[in-house]
C-alpha cells in the first residue's frame, strides 16, 4: 500500500508566496498612515477653462507643534484681464494654520475609505435648511406671501438627498477643476490623492490610482489648506451645496411653467 507524503519545503515554499502576494495586495488596497511619520504634504490646487489655467501649490508641514500651510508656488495664463496674464511665482507665503483635527481627519479618512457616496455624513440636515432658508435662498418668487411656507414644506430627507446627489455627480464641461495630494513620509514613501470633478466636495478622490473614495474629511482638509483668491475652496467645501438643495425643491415644486 502507496501513502502520499507532501514535499514540506515544496508546501512551505507554496505557502510563503501566496502569503507575500496577499500581503503585497492589501498593502495596495490599504492605506495607514500615522501623523508622525508624516514629513509633509504637498496640495495642488488647480482649474482650467475657456480662458486660461492656473494652480497653486501649497506645503502642509508641522511645525512648532503646528500644521501651517505654505504657498510654495503659482502659476496662471489667462487671457482676462481682470485676471492675471501671465504669473510664475515660486516664493514662499504663509497662508494660514491648520487645525490639527482637519489633519487627524484626513488620516482617518484614508486609513478608513468610504467606498460608495454616503450622504449622511455631509451633516446637511431638513432642520438646518428650514431655519436658514430666510438668510440662505434669496430667490425673490420663494419669498412671497405663503410661498416661503410651502417651500419650506418640501425640504425634507429625501429632497435634500437628491439635491445633493445631483450637485456632487454633475461635472461642467466647459470648466476643469482638479486637486491633488501628495503625503510624504519621513521615509520618502508616498501616498498621492486626486480628484478633477468640478462638483461639490470634488467627489470622488482616487488614491494611489486605485481605489475611489468619498469621504468628505479629504475635501475639506484641502478647504482648510489653501487661499480664498485663485482657489478650488468653494467646491472642496461643498458651499454650493446648501443651495442645490434649495434649487431642486424650488424647481420641482415652487417654480411654475413658463406660459406657452
Amino acid at each position: 500500500m502507496r501513502f502520499f507524503i507532501p514535499n514540506f519545503k515544496k508546501s512551505l515554499f507554496i505557502l510563503l508566496v501566496i502569503t507575500c502576494a496577499l500581503t503585497h495586495f492589501v498593502s495596495f488596497a490599504q492605506v495607514n498612515i500615522a501623523s508622525a511619520n508624516i514629513n509633509k504634504i504637498i496640495i495642488r490646487d488647480g482649474y482650467g477653462n475657456l480662458i486660461g489655467k492656473g494652480h497653486t501649490d501649497y506645503e502642509v508641514k508641522l511645525e512648532n507643534n503646528k500644521w501651517t500651510s505654505t504657498q510654495i508656488e503659482r502659476y496662471s495664463n489667462s487671457l482676462d484681464s481682470k485676471f492675471d496674464s501671465t504669473t510664475n511665482m515660486h516664493e514662499r507665503k504663509f497662508v494660514t494654520c491648520v487645525n490639527r483635527l482637519y489633519v487627524d481627519r484626513l488620516l482617518f479618512a484614508l486609513n478608513h475609505p468610504v467606498k460608495t457616496l454616503q450622504l449622511q455624513v455631509l451633516g446637511i440636515t431638513p432642520r438646518y435648511l428650514i431655519d436658514n432658508a430666510d438668510s440662505l435662498y434669496k430667490r425673490p418668487s420663494a419669498s412671497g406671501p405663503g410661498q416661503m411656507a410651502e417651500f419650506k414644506k418640501h425640504i425634507t430627507q429625501q429632497n435634500i438627498n437628491k439635491g445633493i446627489l445631483q450637485s456632487t455627480t454633475t461635472n461642467w464641461t466647459d470648466v476643469a477643476s482638479y486637486c491633488t495630494i501628495k503625503i510624504i513620509g519621513k521615509t520618502g514613501d508616498t501616498t498621492n490623492i486626486v480628484s478633477k470633478m468640478h462638483s461639490d466636495f470634488m467627489f470622488p478622490w482616487v488614491v494611489n490610482k486605485k481605489q475611489s473614495v468619498y469621504n468628505v474629511a479629504i475635501s475639506k482638509f484641502c478647504a482648510a489648506a489653501v487661499n480664498n483668491r485663485y482657489s478650488n475652496k468653494y467646491l472642496l467645501g461643498g458651499k454650493s451645496a446648501n443651495e442645490a438643495v434649495y434649487d431642486y425643491v424650488y424647481n420641482t415644486y415652487i417654480k411654475k411653467p413658463a406660459k406657452q
